[in-house]
């Protein structure tokens, strides 16, 4: 298939990109075959050496790779290291090829940055666990997937890339498989993201038959490409972003209107693709109604929650809209199921967050509010904003969590006779003074996400709030969509900073005593993310309010040019802008200050806060058990399928079986009747045969005598009886 864009050569050739992955498969391979052995005779820094090692490499070639990349002119920013055809049919060619651009290139970064920080954080924190060797194998492949699926050049390779994170979520998330609770976690996760993966695999489906159903020309005259170029069905993104693109002589958009006609069942084809793939999106970055393995995933050890939950699964569907733009961005439709899906999982998640008391559980649902606000950002069509808030939450919620995995750390191993729940908040308490390195390192994260203008989390936050009021492209008002967003970042900066009072300032617990900070692996790792939750923010993303072009916006602009060309965002003056930033600094200083003044003190406190309870218990109950919605399939799916199962049990044990028992019974009774009749009919007939031959010959023997005179009497007997017989018949 020719591309679009001309011939292949006109990319720059890279011979590194196959590489960057493929140092954290090797290291996967080499501990999850021979770990177990490594680990039995050179130690557990052997396994830590080979995780380590395979992720450094990667991250040095991931570096290479990006200051390649950004060597090139603007334009012309796309590396391709293509190995060999992987599947042809007819039209159809499928290459091992990966690509990079801009958009992958940020996340290679976060990837293999954040990633490489959390197995250094990793050896602290599993130094104690037999199984070392395997949580290192099942982190390197995770990484290797990620690789796979935002480097794949082509919708397959995504998806293979797709499918291995949700392989090995499973793997992590149960990864303390003898715990039955841990286990139903895992499965949990996996069958929720197949739901999800089911819609993707639709909506893939659907987009290859709109395009290769011959109702799109085959061939279509286009300055772009320098002549008549050939189209049809495609798996490739860069040559598929390029049809999507692709504009006639009289500017009109080709493929847009020709897809634009198309329906499945009386749906707009385009609608029903961007809707299928946005289930499968949902499913893998926990968006409403499949969030619900995600509260459960915590499970894991914290390290594969700040993996999975901060940097790389749970944003691999902002990803994928951001790398799909140029096909959602044609229907508007999808585009506001996407935002007010966005907005009501953010709104969601920041209120239950609120209420719960296990700190991995309040920052769970973080990450659901906050992906949320990513979704948002994606749906009313700021793309770039949505890439930069999966940034700057990459560090601060990987800060978040391993922060808390410090904590829990501390606990856990000052309590020697296991009595506490290491995660409840109100078996934390006064961990300031205790832990100095983890208590910066939370303040910190809780800062950035609750939108304080010192650090990260304000600048794409109030990024993502100014594009929701300013939208003219989706069908939900602008005001409408920015107070939502507004009060859900107030509930942020209270839930967050909640957790923190709690866990830092409340009452200590008897087992405070014996607390003390983690080594040095863990908390040099909650400095560096600290530093990046705090700077990333001003240096990627200084606001063209006050002065600035924001640089990722700029760096992003290549991969988005078709996108941006399509949202529609109203012009405002800049006192405005101003304005909304003041309104989400006040909202954020009130959150705050509501969570100080209730939970610094809960001496204090407490019984106010009891009351409040007792007077909204209902309410109360309702968001504590978040929204009865695990219960809801329990009874609406589950209990119905798990029923039906049983049933079919049933009738496979007193039906089917009974039939097939009968079956075999006349299936024996026929046998044996036949045994009988081959045994008395059919072989009496043949021995009967044979009894009559050899009768017949002991009889006929006997006229062989040997003697001449006998013979000749024969001869002659029988020649008078022959000339008798003619005689009579003559």
């Amino acid at each position: 298939m020719e591309s679009l864009t001309g011939d292949i050569q006109a990319f720059s050739r890279s011979q590194i990109l196959w590489l960057i992955p493929l140092f954290p498969l090797l290291g996967a391979l080499i501990n999850g075959l021979c770990g177990r052995s490594v680990q039995a005779r050179f130690g557990r820094r052997a396994v830590h050496a080979i995780a380590l090692g395979a992720m450094g490499l990667s991250s040095l070639l991931a570096i290479v790779a990006v200051c390649k990349l950004t060597a090139l002119p603007p334009a012309a920013r796309f590396l391709l290291d293509r190995r060999w055809n992987m599947l042809s049919v007819g039209a159809l060619h499928v290459d091992l090829a990966f690509a990079l651009d801009p958009l992958s290139a940020v996340m290679i970064l976060i990837i293999t940055l954040v990633g490489t920080l959390i197995h250094v954080y990793s050896t602290g924190y599993m130094a104690r666990d037999p199984a070392g060797w395997r949580f290192f194998a099942y982190l390197n492949l995770f990484v290797f997937s990620m690789l796979v699926l935002v480097l794949g050049d082509s919708l397959f390779l995504m998806f293979f890339g797709w499918e291995g994170v949700g392989l090995c979520s499973y793997l992590l998330i149960g990864f303390w498989y003898g715990d039955l609770a841990k286990a139903r976690a895992g499965k949990k996760a996996f069958i929720t993201n197949r739901v999800g993966d089911w819609g993707f695999l639709v909506g893939l489906l659907l987009l290859f038959r709109g395009l290769g159903d011959g109702r799109v020309p085959p061939t279509v005259d286009t300055d772009i490409a320098g002549g008549r170029v050939a189209v049809g069905p495609m798996l490739n993104v860069r040559e598929l972003h390029d049809q999507m693109s692709l504009h006639d002589a009289g500017g009109k958009h080709v493929f847009a209107a020709a897809l634009a006609g198309k329906t499945v069942l009386g749906i707009p084809l385009l609608f029903l693709v961007g809707l299928a793939l946005f289930l499968g999106i949902a499913g893998k970055s926990a968006q409403l109604p499949l969030h619900v393995w995600l509260p459960d995933a915590m499970a894991g050890p914290t390290p594969v929650s700040a993996l999975i939950h901060a940097a790389t699964m749970v944003t691999a569907g902002v990803y994928l809209i951001a790398r799909l733009s140029f096909l959602f961005c044609l229907s508007p439709h999808a585009l506001t199921v996407i935002a007010g899906v966005g907005l009501a999982t953010a709104l969601f998640g920041a209120a239950i967050a609120a209420t719960q008391t296990d700190i991995k559980k309040v920052l769970a649902y973080s990450t659901i509010s906050q992906l949320g606000f990513m979704f948002l950002a994606v749906g009313v069509g700021a793309y770039w904003v949505g890439v930069f808030h999966l940034l700057t939450h990459a560090c601060f919620k990987a800060c978040l969590f391993l922060a808390a995995g410090s904590a829990i750390h501390g606990v856990e191993h000052a309590d020697d006779a296991g009595t506490i729940d290491a995660q409840d908040l109100r078996n934390m308490g006064g961990l300031a003074a205790l832990m100095p390195k983890t208590h910066l390192a939370y303040l910190l994260g809780c800062v950035s996400i609750a939108g304080f203008p010192v650090a990260a989390g304000f600048y794409s936050k109030d990024e993502i709030l100014w594009k929701a009021f300013t939208q003219a492209q989706v069908f939900v008002p602008g005001g409408v969509l920015w107070a939502i967003a507004l009060l859900t970042a107030g509930l942020t900066a209270f839930y967050m900073f909640r957790s923190y009072y709690l866990a830092f300032w409340a009452r200590a617990q008897p087992a405070a005593a014996h607390i003390h900070e983690s080594p040095a692996s863990m908390t040099t790792v909650l400095a560096i993310l600290g530093a990046a939750a705090v700077v990333t923010g001003p240096l990627l993303g200084w606001p063209e309010a006050w002065g600035g072009h924001p640089w990722l916006e700029r760096f992003l602009a290549p991969v988005f040019a078709d996108a941006d060309a399509a949202a529609r965002f109203g012009a405002h003056a800049h006192v405005l802008v101003f304005v909304f930033q003041l309104a989400s600094v006040v909202v954020a200083t009130a959150g705050w200050a509501a969570a100080r003044g209730l939970y610094r003190d809960l001496a204090r406190t407490e019984a106010r806060l009891e009351g409040w309870r007792q007077a909204f218990f209902r309410l109360h109950r309702v968001v504590q058990g978040k929204f009865f919605i695990d219960e809801a399939y329990e009874t609406m799916i589950l209990v119905p399928m798990r029923d039906i199962s049983q049933g079919l049990a049933w009738a496979d044990r007193h039906i089917v079986d009974r039939i097939v028992r009968l079956a075999a019974r006349a299936t024996r009774g026929i046998a044996t009747l036949d045994g009988w009749f081959d045994r008395h009919i059919v072989d009496g007939a043949v021995n009967a045969v044979s009894t009559v031959a050899f009768a017949g010959g002991r009889r006929l023997v006997r006229l062989q005598t040997g003697r001449i005179n006998n013979y000749v009497l024969g001869m002659t007997i029988g020649v008078v009886a022959l000339v008798a017989v003619s005689w009579f018949i003559g």
